[in-house]
């Protein structure tokens, strides 16, 4: 039993530090660019590892987000879920905590997976079993039922327009508007939300 757990936490830290080579490599290189030969020779794998752990190259992509994905799943959701916070504050924190784990990988890098995203576009990167979109999701809804949220509200709507919110702010962030982005997300995500609390 616990060879197996050690192999499983091996063939994760494998997965893991293909990925995150692949995702330093992009600021070198560019996604178009990068290859699959070039991602294995920096991190010291063979090609059929890689294809062990990913059907392509543009796997890496919903890969990078599942990373964004895990975090919120681990750390932002079961925090918000136990605060005693009203729903306008615990989404200013979630957009907050998206926008700022953008700011910690850098403008570079975002760029880069964005403009990815864009060209290998996946119906699951706006997928409701996302992670990060799930936990929103439940959040929002959590809301309706504490009456904090009008009742007619479709939670699921509401989630994607603070996602385009978020990603917006995001984008003007990359392209050199806002400064201040954590701020710019928390005025957005307040005054937006406004319209639907009770």
């Amino acid at each position: 039993m616990e060879k197996m757990t050690s192999r499983k936490q091996q063939a994760i830290q494998s997965k893991r530090h293909i990925l995150e080579t692949a995702f330093a490599l992009t600021e070198e290189k560019g996604f178009d660019s990068l290859t699959i030969q070039d991602i294995c020779k920096a991190a010291e794998v063979s090609v059929g590892a890689f294809y062990h752990y990913f059907a392509s190259k543009e796997a890496l992509i919903l890969e990078w987000y599942g990373v964004a994905d895990e975090y919120f799943q681990e750390n932002v959701i079961p925090r918000l879920e136990k605060s005693d916070a009203d729903i306008t504050e615990k989404m200013i924190t979630f957009a907050e905590e998206q926008v700022g784990l953008g700011m910690k990988y850098g403008s570079k890098h975002i760029s880069q997976l964005y403009r990815a995203q864009l060209q290998h576009n996946s119906e699951q990167f706006f997928s409701m079993e996302r992670g990060m979109v799930n936990g929103m999701v439940g959040l929002l809804r959590s809301g309706v039922e504490k009456g904090e949220l009008k009742e007619e509200i479709v939670v699921e709507e509401l989630a994607h327009e603070l996602f385009i919110i978020i990603r917006g702010i995001t984008l003007d962030w990359l392209w050199g508007g806002t400064q201040e982005p954590r701020t710019h997300v928390r005025n957005m995500v307040t005054n937006y939300l406004s319209l639907y609390r009770k």
